[in-house]
Parts: structure tokens; sequence; C-alpha cells
């Protein structure tokens, strides 16, 4: 098994799902940088998407989530 599975099957979460933050998708990506483009302050972007801030920050500057465009 990988090891999400591995995580699943045995109850185990990552360390951000424990702190109540959920994963990101790609999709999730584009429709924050298309929102901070448009002025949507990176605070509220962290609300709505349940991140936090330094999240949307690594985001919108491209350090995280390179390869989407």
């Amino acid at each position: 098994l990988d090891n999400a599975q591995d995580m699943k099957r045995n109850g185990r979460v990552s360390h951000h799902n424990r702190r109540g933050l959920r994963n990101i998708t790609a999709a999730d990506v584009t429709e924050i940088r298309l929102q901070y483009a448009s002025g949507e302050l990176r605070s509220k972007l962290a609300k709505r998407f349940a991140v936090s801030h330094f999240a949307i920050t690594s985001i919108v500057k491209r350090i995280t989530w390179k390869h989407v465009p």
C-alpha cells in the first residue's frame, strides 16, 4: 500500500488535517490565483479555503504549486 492508503486504513491523518486545515487541489490553486489577481485579500482567501495565510502567500507567489498555471 502506498503511504496515503496506509494512513487512511489505520485512521491516521496528516499533521495539517489534525489542525483543521484541508488539502488544496489544483482547481483551488487556480481559483486562489484568479481571485488574488482580482484584488481579493490573502486573509480572506485563507479563511475561504480553510488554509493558513502562509499557504495562500506561497500559492500566489508560486513558491508552491509551481506546475499549476
